[in-house]
Formats: C-alpha cells, sequence, structure tokens
C-alpha cells in the first residue's frame, strides 16, 4: 500500500521552527510521522523526508504563545510592554467577574428565564439569568447583540 501525505507551505517560511528551537518547552511532545526538510549544499533543493516516532512539535489544536510567535518573526521585537499586559489582565478579568454574576438573579426585576423549558422537568435554577449582566457581557464581546426581556405571551 502507498501512504500520501500532504504538505503544506508556511506563509512566514520557517517561523515555527525558529519558535520551537528558541523554546523546545513551547511545542509538545507527540508521537507518530513527521518530517524533516534538508537543503542540498551544493544543489540549494530542498528536500523532505519522513520518520516515525516522537518529536517535539505542535498538532492542529495546539495554542502557540503570540508572544514566541512575535519574537521569531523579528529580531527587532524585544517584549510587550507592562500597560498591555495590565490592560489584557483587567480586560480578561472584567470578563470572567461578568459571568460571575450571571446568574445573580437576587433581584427579581433583573431576572429572566434563558433557556428551553423542558415538559418533563420545567425550568430549572440554572435557567434563571442577570438580564443587566448579560446585556453588559453582550455589549462588551460584540457588536451589536442585545437581549430583550419579553413575556410569555
Amino acid at each position: 500500500s502507498t501512504t500520501v501525505y500532504q504538505l503544506y507551505a508556511e506563509v512566514f517560511d520557517g517561523l515555527i521552527d525558529k519558535v520551537l528551537n528558541h523554546r523546545k518547552t513551547n511545542g509538545e511532545k507527540l508521537v507518530g510521522t513527521y518530517i524533516i526538510s534538508e537543503v542540498d549544499p551544493k544543489t540549494g533543493l530542498k528536500t523532505y523526508k519522513t520518520k516515525q516516532g516522537s518529536f517535539i512539535g505542535y498538532s492542529q489544536s495546539s495554542r502557540i504563545p503570540y508572544i514566541s510567535l512575535l519574537k521569531a518573526s523579528s529580531p527587532f521585537f524585544k517584549t510587550t510592554g507592562i500597560n498591555y499586559l495590565k490592560y489584557v489582565g483587567a480586560h480578561e478579568y472584567g470578563h470572567h467577574q461578568t459571568l460571575n454574576y450571571a446568574q445573580d438573579i437576587s433581584d427579581p426585576d433583573s431576572s429572566i428565564i434563558l433557556d428551553a423549558i423542558s415538559t418533563n422537568t420545567g425550568i430549572g435554577l440554572q435557567s434563571f439569568y442577570n438580564l443587566d449582566v448579560l446585556r453588559k457581557y453582550l455589549h462588551a464581546r460584540s457588536s451589536g447583540l442585545d437581549l430583550r426581556k419579553a413575556g410569555p405571551s
């Protein structure tokens, strides 16, 4: 039987290799078929060979640190500024806090049911949400999504 492989070219040739060579801990230990490339010093032709075994790399579900990509893509990149990191931290903290309060139903005027109602079990406690908090979350995360409160009729 013949094994067929698909090779994909990188837009920034060698960028992933630079990221992995700089810090191997950014990659994952994987087992399987992998490809190595070699450049013939006499002809300049690039050849590819497949190998089996364990290797450090990335899979399609890997999360590559963006700072590593920036560092590998430019010799002038040093670091992100502390103000940027403070902004990201505050921004994400705000989203998490908002979601933590999404089920705060202490105010009956802002409580809504946000779920399909089961004919077997009816409405569960997990179906109640705080309209004001969800609205703030949608405004922060989208461009125009909104909620409105409506009665059953």
